[in-house]
């Protein structure tokens, strides 16, 4: 059987800082630097299974509403739910409950984002890191509770978890490495790459929904749209 190629240090940084966000076990919960640092537009739940049943259902309650809100809330998270009443041409009141619902289902989490290169965290680094199979859960929870690692990630191929982290210096990178991983059970190897400079970083995602329109696209809400337009034109021309 041939040697799986290791990914390129540019390819896996490019795919976390894509907008992955950042995972959690459950019983962990999430570290303090990540409630101050990347809590925007998190993936809504700790310990996600992709394509589960849950994440399934959720998506499936998704209407073109629910996604044109999203979208407005992406752009601006402050954004004020009479402006988003307006431009969807709905009841105020029937956006607030939208918002109340998703937040409440963790479809979205609306909090504010910090740059940890601008608050005091000098050295982002990204950890790639090989664990004997059988403690990799263990791993995986005693590695999420370290309050240096906002994103973390069990996966397939070259390596066992995906890690993000932030560090205040090199030697807090140094004593973190050297007094905290190395006692974490099962660890084999640990490649780390320190990231240089963020080409892109962006937490918003395109939404779709479970019919597979996307926000603007329903010919309802491009007439409510134009209609919304018109009116603002109007009250402009009057004032």
């Amino acid at each position: 059987m041939g040697r799986r190629r290791a990914p390129r240090d540019e390819e896996l940084i490019a795919g976390e800082l894509s907008g992955a966000g950042p995972v959690f076990p459950r019983n962990a919960g999430p570290s303090p630097l990540s409630k101050r640092v990347l809590d925007t537009a998190a993936l809504p739940d700790h310990n996600i299974r992709i394509n589960s049943p849950e994440m399934m259902r959720k998506m499936l309650s998704l209407d073109r509403l629910d996604a044109e809100i999203i979208t407005l809330l992406q752009s601006d998270g402050r954004r004020p739910t009479v402006e988003i009443a307006r431009r969807l041409a709905v009841a105020e009141g029937t956006v607030r409950k939208r918002i109340e619902r998703l937040s409440r289902e963790k479809i979205i989490q609306i909090s504010a984002w910090a740059d940890p290169l601008k608050i005091g965290y000098q050295n982002y680094a990204v950890l790639m890191i090989h664990v004997e199979l059988r403690e990799l859960e263990r791993a995986a929870v005693q590695l999420s509770k370290m309050p240096e690692i906002f994103f973390l990630g069990t996966c397939t191929g070259a390596f066992d978890i995906f890690v993000s982290a932030c560090f205040r210096s090199l030697e807090h990178m140094h004593e973190f490495m050297t007094k905290r991983l190395s006692r974490v059970p099962g660890i084999q190897r640990v490649a780390t790459s320190n990231v240089t400079r963020v080409m892109k970083r962006d937490y918003s995602f395109h939404v779709t929904t479970a019919d597979g329109e996307a926000p603007g696209r329903s010919g309802r809400v491009r007439r409510l749209r134009s209609a919304g337009t018109t009116s603002d034109k109007r009250r402009s021309r009057l004032g």
